[in-house]
């Protein structure tokens, strides 16, 4: 994997921290939420391929699964007709968010989610909002459980505080803006 190119990590909201992708990769490790903040045509999709990659790279027994959020609106609203309390995060994305896998691949993606070893790739939260927002925020509060898998997630900067003050355990981190003399 290479190890090019710098950005700028927020800690906190108000600190930015230069480093490099793997020191990135290293950093967010320990967070069950990694969020990408960033402007619209930033390049937030194919910044988290890259992190996917990568991952794949260094954990390859791992599962990595991502979830075009807008192409599942359909489902956000059906889940707010439920009672998401009573149901698992993992039966939420099993059940809503898999239509195309077969039972068997659900099956394996279970073993995979109860060992620790899937790291889910969420884009483009801030597409499925404002009308879907809150039961989104509800679907990834249930992920805040005791395990070593991740969530990675796209959106843009004015959800930043949405969604760092409900996911426990998350690191928020953008692109570092380039100059006309980089």
């Amino acid at each position: 994997p290479q190890d090019n190119g710098n950005f700028n990590v927020i800690v906190e909201t108000t600190k930015y921290v230069e480093c490099t992708f793997g020191q990135f990769l290293a950093k967010s490790r320990s967070k069950k939420f990694v969020i990408y903040s960033d402007i619209a045509g930033s390049g937030k999709s194919w910044m988290l391929t890259k992190i996917a990659e990568n991952l794949k790279f260094q954990f390859p027994t791992h599962w990595i699964f991502f979830i075009q959020l807008s192409d599942f609106i359909s489902k956000f609203e059906e889940l707010q007709n439920l009672n998401i309390d009573e149901i698992s995060f993992l039966d939420i994305i099993k059940i809503h968010f898999m239509p195309s896998k077969t039972e068997t691949e659900k099956r394996i993606f279970e073993r995979f989610f109860n060992e620790g070893k899937v790291f889910l790739f969420m884009d483009g939260f801030d597409e499925i909002c404002p009308k879907n927002k809150e039961i989104g925020l509800r679907i990834l509060s249930k992920f805040n459980q005791r395990t070593s898998n991740q969530v990675f997630i796209t959106i843009r900067p004015h959800l930043e505080n949405d969604l760092s003050s409900v996911l426990n355990e998350s690191i928020v981190f953008n692109f570092k803006r380039w100059n006309k003399e980089e």
